[in-house]
């Protein structure tokens, strides 16, 4: 059956009345016509309908947000010009390596800004600050998606146009013969909240560590992965996956031993690494290893 479109209100208000004389005429009766409001009420609703179904998953997928900028030049007009080109570029790699797997990605050239300016669709500033010779910003970048797809095809490059399902990430701070999780300050829990994963392959998501968590899950449960725990935070968060984050810091607190443990999409996790940083500077070394 073929699909009519309309482009405003007035085509699709102008449809119905025909369709609606059309149907007086066939039944060989008058049918009262409703009121003009109701005809604009009922308008009105089906065109909201319309843009509420369409999917969003698209656009939000080539939209790069938090997007920092920092560039200094003779002005501070210089300096946002520069500073757009980088965002942008910075921007299309994120894009890219949210649609493209990191294995196919060396069969894409590194595009410079000209290049990529063909598929730019848009720019909103999320906050600014100039002086006279320096711009900062977080800005957001949209990308058009036909276009992309297209180029990416071009290239005969695989991608997907999911993104993979977001992760509880529970972060276990050992130290002193102690495990933290929610109970008292826990830096590496601190970091872990500090990560802006929007623009991630895979969102990542730590628990809020109010009563409901602390009740839920201990920090030995953690390490041990209690299944029947994380069950109840998966439901709570809506997540399919759980992964345990434990990090212990040496005596001089200069390195962090760091253990992934748990489950994604992609299968089983169970990592370890030693991640070193300045000595006694705990906010770095966890901000790093995070």
């Amino acid at each position: 059956m073929p699909v009519t479109k309309f482009t405003g209100l007035a085509p699709l208000l102008t449809y119905i009345r025909i369709k609606w004389a059309q149907l007086a005429k066939k039944k060989r009766k008058k049918i009262k016509m409703p009121k003009l409001k109701t005809y604009l009420f009922l308008c009105c609703a089906l065109l909201l309908m319309g843009a509420f179904l369409k999917p969003v998953y698209a656009a939000d997928l080539y939209t790069i947000q938090h997007v920092k900028v920092d560039e200094t030049d003779e002005s501070a007009a210089q300096a946002k010009i520069k500073a757009l080109a980088a965002g942008q570029k910075k921007s299309f790699d994120t894009l890219l390596s949210r649609l493209v797997r990191e294995e196919y990605r060396a069969q894409l050239p590194d595009f410079d800004n000209r290049f990529i300016s063909r598929y730019f669709a848009g720019l909103s500033v999320q906050e600014e600050k100039t002086s006279t010779t320096r711009y900062v910003a977080t800005l957001t970048y949209r990308f058009k998606a036909k276009e992309v797809r297209d180029m990416l095809l071009s290239y005969g490059v695989p991608f997907q146009e999911t993104r993979a399902a977001s992760v509880l990430v529970i972060p276990v701070w050992i130290e002193g013969g102690k495990n933290i999780l929610f109970e008292d300050k826990n830096p590496w829990r601190d970091a872990w909240l500090k990560i802006d994963s929007s623009n991630s392959v895979t969102p990542v998501l730590v628990p809020l560590g109010d009563p409901t968590d602390r009740d839920t899950l201990s920090a030995s449960d953690a390490l041990k992965l209690k299944e029947t725990s994380f069950a109840k935070l998966k439901e709570r968060y809506s997540v399919s996956h759980v992964i345990v984050a434990a990090a212990r810091p040496n005596n001089k607190q200069s390195a962090l031993n760091v253990y992934l443990r748990g489950r994604t999409s992609s299968g089983k996790i169970d990592l370890e690494d030693a991640v070193a940083g300045k000595e006694g500077d705990i906010e770095d070394l966890t901000l790093r290893a995070a």
